[in-house]
């Protein structure tokens, strides 16, 4: 499962009054897209995916050139 998921589940878990599975989740979100914007009609779950891959290109680059 990818960071984007997990952090999906937690979000929705935390603002459900009903314990929320995985299943559920897949059941009703198979396909989120963003509603306006540069990604409008693009998946949500994948912005998060690309978003957190981007971090992590910046902060090796920055840790890559910290080093000694």
């Amino acid at each position: 499962m990818s960071e984007g998921a997990i952090a999906i589940i937690n979000v929705a878990a935390a603002l459900s009054k009903e314990p929320i599975t995985l299943d559920d989740l897949i059941e009703e979100n198979l396909f989120r897209p963003m509603d306006d914007g540069p990604y409008a009609g693009q998946d949500g779950r994948d912005l998060i995916d690309d978003a957190l891959e981007w971090w992590r290109v910046q902060l090796d680059e920055i840790d890559r050139r910290a080093a000694p």
